[in-house]
């Protein structure tokens, strides 16, 4: 996958996460935990949201820690690319069934 293909774009998680966009609230408090897929318990955190975006459109199957609320933490790996305004789309969704419907009528996504 071409990293051009996905400047502006954000990666988007399984149907089984829930289709859920990487996002700024992701973060543990020492920054966001990227790689490629699957996300080791040894890989570093990037301090910065933009930081790991790029390292994440660099990766061939981009994969990202969801650290969310409390001390959860949850493995999410890219299913596919979607625009900004599509991200936030998905991300004003809060029922995960219908976020997944709304993610698979997306017509540009890219893999």
């Amino acid at each position: 996958m071409s990293k051009q293909k996905r400047r502006n774009r954000i990666p988007v998680s399984t149907k089984e996460t829930y289709c859920i966009p990487f996002n700024i609230k992701q973060k543990a408090g020492n920054g966001y935990k990227v790689s490629e897929n699957p996300v080791k318990p040894t890989i570093e955190f990037t301090a910065t949201y933009e930081e790991a975006l790029e390292k994440l459109r660099s990766y061939d199957i981009a994969g990202w820690r969801d650290y969310g609320k409390g001390n959860s933490q949850s493995a999410r790996k890219a299913i596919g690319w979607v625009k900004i305004d599509d991200a936030k789309r998905l991300l004003d969704e809060r029922d995960d069934t219908k976020r997944v419907v709304l993610y698979e009528s997306l017509t540009d996504v890219v893999d």
